[in-house]
């Protein structure tokens, strides 16, 4: 920080500034010199931090925080890491929150499926560089023996995606998420859940899109501009995916009509490039709501579900709560 600070100073001391302010201040002439030295002097800063951002890369394979380098371009977030003194009482109380949410639901009447999604730096292993301690590394089984014990039921996902990733398809290079295909494999694993659960079906047909580049948003941590490419960091490449309805409505397979699922989680389940919503419909022949929200984690979303529910929301056959594993121990206030 010091350097770039250094940097900068040197910077504005070489504009044009202390020529342009010896100006008359007249009609803001001298205002505009001003702006324009400070942005040429703010290029030069820019270009300074892209080079350290690559030597930096180069030398000591590291980015901003944020972000951890892996081998052969990998990115992944630090959150995977994120380790303090409060992290097995943090487990415990998410895990608790779990099962007493779960509980409420089923008072209300809807069945609930746990997506636990194992970390990135879980599945993706092979390409780690720093090894993650201990109590990261038990804390996915922790949870689901936690969760199986008290009677939830838990999807298994760790082979799914590890089977999926030996293909190169579970996770994105440089996204802290998962690929389409990763969202599919998940989606299909699910489904037998969604289906013992709801009574009525709606066949959906997915069509992809053409690939396409795709910056992850842990390229964010690693300002490389023009070095990206000869430092062999690009990014990902993306295949769309829209799913659609190829019935006109749900068959009610017992004469009765409902809401037949919905979907609570994070950007995995919310943003629409990874069509997890649509895989899981057409995988479940289900029609699903989604609940899901942006940069919440997985519990406020959950909380604010709830109350929507208790406010007189029509109560779903089955509700599918997809939590990231790293969200059991990070700090709420970091959300």
């Amino acid at each position: 920080m010091i350097c770039l600070s250094g940097i900068g100073a040197v910077s504005i001391a070489h504009s044009d500034i202390s020529q342009v302010t010896q100006k008359a201040f007249v009609d803001g002439e001298t205002q505009l010199a001003i702006e324009v030295a400070l942005d040429d002097s703010l290029s030069i800063r820019e270009g300074s931090i892209i080079g350290w951002s690559a030597l930096r890369y180069a030398l000591f394979n590291e980015a901003s925080d944020g972000a951890v380098v892996g081998k052969s371009g990998w990115l992944f977030t630090d959150e995977e890491y994120a380790i303090d003194s409060g992290f097995d009482e943090r487990l415990q109380t998410n895990l608790a929150r779990i099962q007493d949410w779960t509980r409420t639901l089923e008072q209300l009447g809807a069945t609930t499926v746990i997506v636990l999604l194992p970390d990135k730096a879980r599945i993706v292993f092979s390409m780690l560089t720093r090894t993650r301690a201990p109590l990261i590394q038990e804390r996915y089984q922790t949870a689901l023996d936690t969760l199986n014990n008290g009677g939830l039921q838990v999807v298994d996902l760790q082979q799914v995606l590890a089977n999926l990733q030996e293909q190169g398809q579970a996770f994105l290079r440089t996204d802290t998420h998962w690929t389409p295909e990763g969202a599919r494999a998940v989606a299909q694993a699910v489904a037998p859940q969604i289906n013992s659960a709801t009574s009525t079906r709606t066949e959906y047909s997915t069509q992809s899109g053409t690939p396409e580049a795709y910056k992850g948003d842990l390229l964010a941590f690693l300002n490389l501009g023009i070095f990206a490419g000869p430092l062999g960091v690009e990014p990902d490449t993306v295949t769309p995916y829209q799913t659609a309805p190829i019935s006109s409505g749900g068959l009610d397979l017992f004469g009765e009509t409902s809401v037949a699922a919905t979907l609570v989680g994070t950007s995995y389940s919310a943003l629409p490039e990874w069509n997890f919503v649509g895989f899981l419909q057409e995988a479940s022949s289900t029609d699903i709501i989604s609940k899901a929200q942006l940069g919440l984690g997985p519990f406020v979303p959950m909380q604010t579900y709830i109350d929507e529910l208790r406010s007189g929301e029509p109560i779903p056959e089955v509700v599918i709560w997809e939590i990231p594993e790293r969200y059991l121990t990070l700090e709420e206030s970091s959300l």
